[in-house]
């Protein structure tokens, strides 16, 4: 017959763990909420979110676009990354070019297939 008693120790003891974790958590967690509330973000006007999105959008679109690519092309090698990095640096203006020519008739076309509120 198996005894019970250890079972239990063992699960109090993790219960204890457990809980000594979780306190450690919470002091971390307000640790870094006094932090971030010193660190001041730099926020852009809002008249320039037109940018900022072109630039986040082709930052990231640019890249996957590069990794896919090169990956067709070249399959992947020992150079892969290199190869996608130079591709990025060609990529990345042109796109950010095409987004911002692209985006006022992108929103003219949605605005046009979807009801308003």
């Amino acid at each position: 017959m198996i005894k019970a008693e250890p079972f239990y120790r063992c699960f109090s003891q993790l219960d204890s763990l457990a809980a000594a974790l979780l306190t450690h958590i919470e002091q971390d967690n307000a640790m870094t909420d006094a932090t971030t509330k010193k660190i001041a973000r730099v926020r852009f006007p809002k008249h320039t979110s037109p940018y900022i999105f072109a630039l986040y959008m082709a930052t990231i679109m640019a890249f996957l676009m590069s990794l896919v690519i090169t990956f067709a092309e070249f399959g992947v090698g020992p150079h892969y990354m290199t190869n996608v990095m130079n591709a990025y640096q060609v990529v990345m203006p042109a796109a950010f070019v095409c987004i911002l020519v692209v985006r006022p008739i992108v929103v003219r076309l949605v605005g046009l297939t979807v009801h308003g509120h």
